[in-house]
């Protein structure tokens, strides 16, 4: 035999979708926070706000969704993002005609550099 589930919505919620239902509003904002509230068939094609934790997020109820919770569907944490590569430096102008950038001014190669540089452009 297969365990039947209890259905739960809460009293508020139900009362926001029953008024927008026999109202027939087009312009309407249901916000809830009840995230364990089980989507009914009388749902379909509403636009439900749910609470995530931080801030409230549309849910657009389609037939799919019927018998499932609020909650399944808006996810409460972010997903991570890891921090890329290390990008090269770009070498920026620092004046009319400068070409070195601030990094070679620095660098304990500079001379090198600016030797190698010389010999390569004045063949």
């Amino acid at each position: 035999m297969e365990k039947i589930k209890n259905k739960y919505i809460d009293y508020n919620l139900f009362m926001d979708i029953k008024s927008v239902i026999t109202q027939n509003l087009k312009t309407y904002h249901i916000k809830t926070k009840s995230r364990s509230s089980t989507i009914f068939p009388c749902f379909l094609n509403l636009t439900i706000y749910v609470y995530n934790g931080k801030k409230y997020l549309p849910l657009r109820i389609n037939k799919n969704y019927i018998g499932h919770k609020l909650g399944e569907f808006i996810y409460t944490r972010s997903l991570g993002q890891h921090k890329g590569k290390n990008k090269p430096v770009t070498i920026k102008k620092r004046g009319k005609g400068s070409i070195y950038s601030n990094y070679f001014d620095n660098c304990k190669y500079k001379n090198n550099f600016l030797l190698k540089k010389e010999l390569f452009f004045n063949k």
